[in-house]
């Protein structure tokens, strides 16, 4: 897959030029609807990480994925950074112990959130809100890290790779799709979208049973 459509009408589509870092299509799926496979492979989306810029910028973003079982290095999913200086603003992903690691980094150091990726297939919402980072999957209780990154800079979005000018430490698995908003939303927007995504994708049988879309998609 050369690009990868943005569906806001924003045209931040994201894009690979060369075919032999191109994702796949048509080879890994979750609950049966097509994905990209990733293996060492990374798209670049423009527009996008300068939502991350500033001081303590609010953002929110959702991601449905699915790890390989059995690799056992690091590997990112998404990743907001500068190319200039080669620093991550925010990545994304998982470590050599399976940990799941939400990173925020800027001029007042680092925030991050570690938790535990879910086996098989997860729809994953990170939001911060100027004070407080939140990851959470599958609708879950989320795990929280209070913090400031301090000034933010991002040029570039890297969907598969830890990004900026270099790449490596690939995403190794499949990546349904993302949604990134520049703002921090309510826990009732949160999860209505985290419903719908749910819904989308098979995963609604993941949700607790507390969650106000464990039931029926939302409708609106």
């Amino acid at each position: 897959v050369s690009v990868w459509g943005d569906k806001s009408g924003n045209a931040r589509h994201a894009s690979q030029g060369v075919g032999s870092s191109q994702p796949d299509t048509g080879t890994s799926n979750i609950n049966g609807v097509n994905a990209l496979g990733f293996s060492t492979d990374y798209m670049s989306a423009n527009g996008v990480a300068s939502f991350f810029n500033g001081v303590n910028k609010q953002f929110t973003f959702f991601e449905i994925a699915k790890r390989n079982v059995g690799f056992s290095g690091s590997g990112w999913s998404l990743t907001f950074g500068d190319s200039a200086t080669s620093t991550n603003a925010l990545t994304n992903g998982y470590q050599p112990s399976g940990a799941s690691r939400t990173i925020m980094n800027g001029s007042g150091g680092g925030v991050y959130v570690d938790n535990t990726i879910p086996v098989g297939a997860y729809v994953h919402s990170v939001v911060y809100d100027a004070a407080t980072l939140e990851s959470r999957f599958n609708g879950q209780s989320p795990d929280t890290k209070a913090g400031s990154p301090g000034t933010v800079s991002a040029d570039k979005c890297t969907i598969g790779s830890v990004g900026h000018s270099a790449y490596g430490q690939f995403w190794d698995g499949a990546i349904g799709e993302v949604l990134v908003f520049d703002r921090a939303l309510s826990l009732a927007d949160i999860q209505k979208i985290e419903g719908y995504l749910a819904w989308k994708w098979g995963l609604e049988g993941n949700l607790p049973a507390d969650h106000p879309y464990k039931s029926s998609p939302p409708t609106a």
